[in-house]
């Protein structure tokens, strides 16, 4: 990975994304933060541009693994990393039946962050059948 590399981080909490976008660019890479999935989707070439995407399971407006299944449905998969507060049982297992490659409960330290990034980076997403 290198500085052609993007990662976009969606999550509610602007605050989140204020402190996690820096960090992915000290390890090298290319990031950018929205507050909404639909801002990210209404973004202009912003799908395609992302090699992955960080994304909160809930931001209030809608579910992230909504937004995953709008962005399987449009034929684009992105390596996704979920990220979440919430501890209930059964929260792994929806999202990676939305499409994601791991899932990262807060808090959580920026090692496993960026190591959560470089893992799902290096594996083949799933693709939408």
């Amino acid at each position: 990975m290198d500085a052609s590399t993007l990662v976009t981080v969606v999550d509610s909490d602007a605050a989140v994304c204020k402190a996690l976008t820096p960090l992915v660019r000290s390890a090298g890479m290319n990031a950018r933060g929205f507050t909404s999935p639909a801002g990210f989707l209404n973004q202009p070439g912003s799908s395609k541009a992302t090699d992955c995407l960080v994304l909160d399971i809930v931001t209030g407006q809608s579910s992230e693994p909504e937004l995953q299944s709008q962005l399987n449905a449009r034929c684009r998969s992105i390596p996704t990393v979920f990220i979440t507060a919430d501890h209930s049982t059964g929260i792994e297992s929806k999202t990676l039946a939305a499409g994601g490659v791991t899932l990262l409960q807060k808090p959580f330290d920026a090692q496993t962050f960026l190591d959560a990034i470089k893992r799902v980076m290096g594996r083949t997403p799933k693709l939408a059948q």
